[in-house]
């Protein structure tokens, strides 16, 4: 159903739109991310922790308009004084009457610089007492719409949906789920925890249900694969004895066990596991130049612009000797120089192509595509991977993944024919990133020097942007207030030059600066979490990341991994001024990416990954690792209903549906 049947304005729909909410139906699985308690209001303020999410009823004394804030002072029913703060919210001050009770819900500061004043930061508050005094779910924000909003419109929403569900009630009742209907009115509106943990549960139920009923008819569709046979392996030996470094054991098993399917004129449909920096490109780059050497093409299908263009010059540097031309795809593209490239696939000119998404679009025609690699796999939904596979005449299928999934479930999740491949040991020379976690900023900035005072590099990231007035943000540096920060602490030494990018920079800017610091041109580079994936800069040794509390840990053991890249000893500093923090405990502990990727599950829990859009891992492969009981007895109930072209016939639209 369309948004406008909600009768919102036109800019309302734009702000939705740019959150990826299109319909009445997505708007609805747009779930909250926490609830916050509000049915017991604190009875004794005295007793209040500090940082602590409660609800308090007391009645306004006074209140006082400042030039940037507001200041009450609330009498609760014990006759405590309580001192209510609003920052940068001036209409505060007219809602506000003196003598009126009312209840406040929000965040408490015990201030030790006020002799342990308490102080409560309300997100909310009304003078009907009982219309907050519940469970109050909590959304991510979508700029330009308040939460009051966004709620409302959530609500109308729940009215105008479809009732009917569908799943059969016998499966229903045979993994005891509520109605999809009921599911959201409780994840929206819940009475009880219990309520959302039912709705959840109903939930991952979907999730799992849908992601496996496709991947039953791709699997399908696998094993009608055919062969493309390889017989010359003449300049791959050459290309592989110029190589200025020797591949890891695991690297050559690796090619060992696809040169074998491949020798046997069998398709190949393997999945390549390894963790980050573990050296699964170069191995993929090897499969395309054996490709190409036969007179096949072959496409590297990657989810973003900053890996694509990793990708395309590692293998323009490899391919300089050779024949063979590489192609770079993505939909940034100027008309004219895409028509060009398109036309070189075409006729066959271009032997290897590597792109973004741009590569499944109906205008990208290969002449004898041979191999087809997708790595970073995870972020690719099923009916993308089988646009790939269809469009062309089966042709050899690689998949590559820096998330660990059990032999058993990578059966389920790519196919009983599947090869599973694992790459652990390091490429040769690397060593170990050490990691430490450090408080102090002049600390982290004596260590910067000492490193590019060896000739190194240096990140730092920071969890945003630029400083926000919120309170609970105050500890929290922008990057913006740290290239500052930097840049006052490094004038004293005009030689080390210092670079900023963020994801409000036009993607040129971004270029340009990360192509000074490729050339070392500048030494330190302050950056967002623009730097995730994909940044390739063997000099960069040192990984600063400010308010390390703040991310989480698969995305910072994804930023580890940009450092360590070469023979020099490496660091990760983790600065927080959180005494205890699990996620850096363990980043420092340990370095094995399968081994974080679970603790990470147990951290975060799998209620998490419900309505989200996961960046680096897909939160359906996500949940499948958190329930594979569930996933299993999901994974033949779908084989029975396959069986069955009755039942089949019912639930068949699923395989027209895009998962996000």
């Amino acid at each position: 159903m369309e948004l406008e049947l909600l009768g919102i304005p036109k800019q309302k729909i734009n702000q939705l739109n740019k959150k990826h909410i299109y319909s009445i139906e997505s708007l609805v699985k747009y779930f909250p991310y926490k609830y916050y308690d509000f049915r017991e209001p604190i009875i004794n303020f005295e007793n209040i922790q500090d940082n602590n999410i409660c609800s308090i009823i007391g009645t306004v004394m006074e209140i006082k308009l400042h030039k940037k804030h507001i200041h009450a002072k609330i009498l609760d029913e014990n006759k405590n004084i309580i001192n209510a703060y609003w920052f940068n919210q001036r209409y505060v001050y007219n809602m506000l009457k003196p003598g009126t009770k009312y209840i406040f819900c929000g965040r408490t500061i015990i201030d030790a610089k006020y002799y342990n004043m308490k102080k409560i930061f309300p997100f909310e508050f009304s003078s009907n007492i009982s219309k907050l005094q519940k469970i109050i779910p909590v959304y991510s924000k979508i700029k330009g719409m308040s939460d009051k909003y966004l709620k409302k419109i959530i609500e109308d929403s729940l009215k105008l949906i479809n009732t009917k569900d569908y799943l059969e009630d016998k499966i229903k009742k045979s993994f005891n789920l509520i109605s999809e209907y009921d599911a959201f009115k409780n994840i929206h509106a819940p009475q009880s925890f219990e309520n959302i943990k039912d709705a959840k549960k109903r939930f991952i139920f979907d999730d799992l249900f849908v992601f496996n009923f496709q991947l039953k008819r791709l699997n399908t569709i696998n094993k009608k694969k055919t062969a493309y046979p390889i017989s010359s392996f003449k300049t791959w030996k050459m290309l592989y004895n110029k190589l200025p470094f020797d591949l890891t054991k695991d690297q050559k098993e690796c090619l060992k066990n696809m040169f074998s399917v491949i020798k046997q004129k069998k398709q190949l449909n393997t999945l390549i596991q390894g963790d980050v920096g573990s050296g699964k490109t170069i191995v993929a780059i090897f499969m395309m130049l054996l490709m190409a050497e036969n007179n096949y093409q072959s496409c590297m299908m990657v989810p973003t612009e900053v890996l694509g263009q990793q990708h395309y010059s590692e293998l323009k540097k490899i391919l300089k000797d050779t024949p063979f031309k590489v192609g770079y795809l993505s939909g940034k593209l100027k008309t004219k120089e895409r028509k060009e490239i398109l036309k070189s696939i075409e006729l066959g000119e271009i032997q290897i192509v590597v792109g973004t998404h741009a590569i499944i679009q109906k205008d990208v025609l290969f002449k004898r595509l041979g191999l087809m690699i997708v790595d970073e796999q995870h972020r690719f939904g099923v009916v993308q991977r089988e646009k790939l596979i269809e469009k062309h005449n089966r042709p050899h299928f690689i998949t590559m993944s820096a998330t660990p999934i059990p032999r058993t479930l990578s059966m389920i999740l790519y196919g009983e024919s599947t090869q599973v491949l694992t790459i652990k040991t390091r490429p040769q020379g690397r060593k170990v990133v050490k990691t430490y976690k450090v408080e102090k900023c002049e600390k982290i900035y004596e260590f910067l020097l000492k490193e590019i005072q060896k000739n190194r590099q240096c990140y730092i990231v920071c969890p945003i942007i630029e400083d926000s007035s919120s309170e609970r943000m105050a500890e929290v540096k922008s990057a913006n207030a740290t290239y500052k920060e930097v840049k006052n602490y490094f004038e004293k030494f005009p030689e080390i030059k210092i670079s900023f990018i963020s994801g409000k920079m036009k993607k040129e800017e971004v270029e340009k600066e990360i192509k000074d610091f490729a050339n070392n041109k500048t030494q330190i580079l302050v950056s967002t979490t623009i730097i995730e994936v994909g940044v390739n800069i063997p000099n960069a040794t040192v990984m600063v990341i400010k308010n390390a509390e703040r991310f989480g840990l698969a995305q910072l053991h994804q930023l580890r991994g940009r450092v360590g890249r070469s023979n020099w000893q490496s660091y990760c500093i983790l600065q927080s001024l959180k005494k205890d923090d699990k996620k850096i405990e363990i980043m420092c502990q340990t370095s094995d990416g399968f081994e974080i990727a679970k603790r990470d599950l147990e951290i975060r829990g799998p209620g998490d990954f419900i309505g989200t859009r996961q960046s680096g891992q897909n939160k359906y492969v996500m949940l499948m690792l958190a329930y594979p009981k569930l996933y299993a007895a999901i994974n033949k109930l779908n084989d029975e209903i396959y069986k069955n072209s009755t039942w089949y016939s019912k639930y068949k639209f699923i395989n027209e549906l895009e998962l996000e």
